[in-house]
């Protein structure tokens, strides 16, 4: 169909896993949430650059950064080629803009009848100081992105908000029109807003959202072992933004801070979707949200974006409308598919100079099944040493840095990309194959020879004290470097379709009380499979209203080890709604066949690292109590192996907390008994956690680090139980204790 109004809202710098409708537990989106519950919402989509000015490039022209030659943000979009704003022009479709564009110059015909609160590069001369190369300074100039920081105002929170006023009139100004004018005269806003770009200033009321209890922490930081690729180490020298910020309390407001802009922006766009409703144009309206790149966060120890990283490459997109179906695509998809898109949504022909185009329209690939398509991006601005380039296909991503050794990630097992199995005997092929395309002729065509490097930025920095301009040997693109890998991984299944199945279906289970098949009978399920469920199924909790509290630990019982089959404990997540007071019911009819553990709750008034011994962890304590946790399985008949019971969130039911005793209580060695109705049905001993409670505390800490949900100040922790899971009925009465500690306990409704 032919929509008579299109609204493409873009934020800059979001990282679309802080967003519900993606998965998070921790993050407000609400308005983004609904957009997205009523379209589809592609999975996998990337940034063709993960920095501003090279990929709003992408983003107007349709074309990879390596054809539009908007190399870094000295360089902008000035409408030399074509614009999908020019495409619509010509062909009728009226063009506005509101808010940032980031292109070079308001001057400049870029393709729009209106520009309103246009920000583009400064001067239109840009971060000239980032185009500096060969050799690269050891260290950068730039402005500290973190002198400002925290709860406040700046001029960029009031613009997003005039961003927002904009588009709210521009539609109130559609709806005057009547429907006939408007299918006479279709038109398109580009509504630009900043957040959650630095500064990383919001609002109060955005940043009380996240206590340092909820905040996730950064994954594979320098200081607990971790080593970046030299590539990322050179940059991370060159910007130094994770000194800056100095200390993990700073970290954590800049954490906090970011999230909060992200709700900041969440809420003005619901303001924009509620003018949309009020206005009565929903349905004539295809409305698309994305945003030009990610952010790191300081995973890795890195902040800001310009990595090939999916927390800096990896884009929300959104696409709902009438017409579009409700669906997940997994597809993947990027920033060059808008132009067709746009195009596409009005019914305007692609001109004979677009058939080059890479882009696809979204509108097409969320209508057809799901297939395999090679995706691609580049980074050639401030800090890098070299051209860098990512190719994404099926299960796979490769990272191929000129001059420095590749990288290579499988999405399916390791989707925070924490393992490089680039020099893996296991992949002897891939690598080697992308690294022979990579360095064939990396020319352009029709851009003149290698070695012709950038006058225009070359005529910029004339002068500047610290280097010269790198000549072209790492400016250019992948050339072929996707034809032979496509073809070879073509044939790698991705399973990312029957993991969302299998999230959904627990999640279904447990709230309608209809268990699920054991999973692994039918389909192998890795442990890194198994917890990306559990995170999609618990992040389905919060989407309803739950918040996460905690962690917990489960198979800490040496023997329990033994039968499971696994080397170690694992981990789920404990939340909110979870909790039974003391003394409360149990509802038994949303449960299958519930079990008792009997436990000490520890609750953290500091955070808890990786490398913590129990005398730290005792130090980093506010308090402990007994408690019960209830397990229950959404699998049919209770079977299911270690990796099965990951997804299912550890088997996480609820728990009961006993009272509060100060950190220094002794739990050593405590004799443990479990009663029903008054007589003693199972007895144990807290030595059987790990040997002692703290140490199983430690355990949980170095685990929680390593899957990137550390133990924060204010979380919960379960380290294990004391005696093996006990099945209860209804109307029992259930009681726990640990001598010298106390006691918690339950009843169990019904007759």
């Amino acid at each position: 169909m032919a929509y008579r109004n299109v609204l493409l809202l873009c934020s800059d710098e979001h990282d679309p896993r802080h967003s519900g409708f993606m998965g998070s537990g921790v993050v407000h989106t609400p308005h983004l949430d609904r957009l997205a519950g009523s379209g589809a919402v592609f999975e996998r989509a990337y940034t063709p650059s993960p920095i501003c000015v090279p990929a709003r490039a992408s983003l107007a022209t349709g074309r990879w950064v390596h054809d539009h030659r908007c190399w870094d943000n000295a360089i902008a979009y000035s409408g030399a080629q074509p614009s999908w704003g020019h495409r619509l022009q010509a062909a009728g479709v009226g063009v506005e803009s509101v808010g940032k564009l980031h292109y070079r110059s308001a001057d400049d015909d870029t393709g729009f009848d209106r520009q309103r609160e246009a920000v583009h590069i400064a001067d239109g001369k840009g971060q000239v100081w980032g185009c500096v190369r060969d050799p690269l300074p050891e260290r950068s100039d730039g402005a500290g992105l973190f002198r400002q920081l925290g709860a406040g105002e700046t001029e960029y929170n009031r613009f997003d908000r005039r961003v927002a006023e904009g588009a709210i009139a521009w539609l109130a100004t559609r709806a005057q029109m009547g429907p006939q004018r408007r299918a006479q005269q279709p038109a398109m806003l580009f509504a630009g807003f900043v957040a959650p770009h630095f500064p990383l200033v919001v609002p109060a009321q955005y940043l009380e959202l996240y206590p340092d209890a909820v905040l996730p922490w950064p994954k594979l930081r320098p200081e607990t072992g971790y080593r970046r690729h030299p590539w990322v180490e050179r940059q991370a020298r060159f910007n130094q933004l994770d000194a800056q910020l100095g200390d993990d309390r700073r970290r954590r407001l800049a954490i906090a801070s970011y999230l909060g802009l992200v709700s900041f922006v969440d809420a003005q766009i619901g303001r924009v979707l509620a003018a949309l409703d009020a206005a009565g144009l929903r349905e004539e309206t295809l409305v698309i949200y994305t945003s030009d790149h990610g952010d790191n966060l300081g995973a890795r120890g890195m902040w800001n974006k310009s990595l090939l990283y999916r927390e800096s490459t990896a884009v929300p997109l959104v696409v709902s409308g009438p017409g579009v179906r409700q669906r997940r695509v997994a597809t993947h998809a990027s920033l060059v598919d808008i132009f067709p898109t746009v195009l596409d949504a009005f019914g305007v022909a692609p001109a004979p100079a677009d058939a080059d185009l890479p882009g696809r329209s979204l509108l097409e690939l969320a209508a057809a099944p799901e297939h395999d398509r090679t995706m691609f991006s580049e980074y050639h601005a401030v800090g890098s040493a070299s051209a860098a380039f990512m190719l994404a296909h099926g299960r796979f991503k490769y990272h191929h840095y000129v001059g420095y050794p590749p990288e290579l990630f499988d999405l399916q097992d390791d989707p925070q990309e924490r393992h490089d199995l680039g020099g893996s005997p296991d992949h002897p092929r891939c690598p080697a194959d992308c690294r022979s395309q990579a360095a064939g002729d990396r020319r352009p065509a029709g851009r003149g020879p290698p070695g012709q490097g950038r006058p225009e930025c070359r005529r910029r920095a004339r002068g500047r004290p610290r280097g010269r301009l790198a000549a072209g040997q790492n400016r250019g693109h992948a050339g072929a470097i996707g034809e032979r890998h496509e073809r070879m991984i073509r044939t790698m299944p991705s399973l990312d379709r029957q993991l969302t199945a299998l999230a959904h279906g627990l999640d279904r289970a447990a709230q309608h009380r209809e268990p699920i098949a054991q999973w692994s009978q039918a389909e192998p399920l890795s442990l890194a499979q198994a917890y990306q469920v559990q995170s999609a199924l618990v992040a389905q909790r919060c989407a309803r209203g739950d918040a996460i509290v905690g962690l917990k630990q489960a198979f800490t019982n040496r023997a329990m080890m033994q039968r499971m089959g696994v080397a170690e404990p694992v981990t789920g997540l404990l939340c909110r709604d979870m909790q039974l007071a003391d003394g409360g019911t149990l509802d038994m009819a949303r449960l299958f066949k519930p079990r008792v553990e009997v436990e000490v709750m520890f609750k953290l008034a500091r955070p808890l690292s990786a490398d913590a011994t129990p005398e730290m962890a005792l130090e980093q304590l506010e308090a402990l109590a007994v408690a019960i946790e209830i397990v229950d399985s959404r699998y049919r008949d209770f079977r299911f192996n270690a990796n099965d019971a990951v997804a299912d969130n550890a088997s996480a039911c609820g728990f009961v907390i006993g009272a509060w005793l100060p950190p220094t209580t002794d739990v050593a060695g405590r004799a443990v008994t479990l009663e029903i109705d008054g007589a003693v049905v199972a007895s144990g001993n807290t030595a059987a956690i790990l040997d002692h409670p703290l140490q199983a505390l430690c355990n949980l800490a170095r685990l929680a680090a390593r899957d990137g949900r550390p133990l924060a100040a204010g979380s919960l922790a379960l380290a294990g139980s004391a005696i093996d899971p006990f099945g209860i009925a209804p109307g029992q009465k259930v009681q726990a204790r640990i001598d010298g500690v106390g006691s918690v306990g339950f009843v169990a409704s019904g007759a």
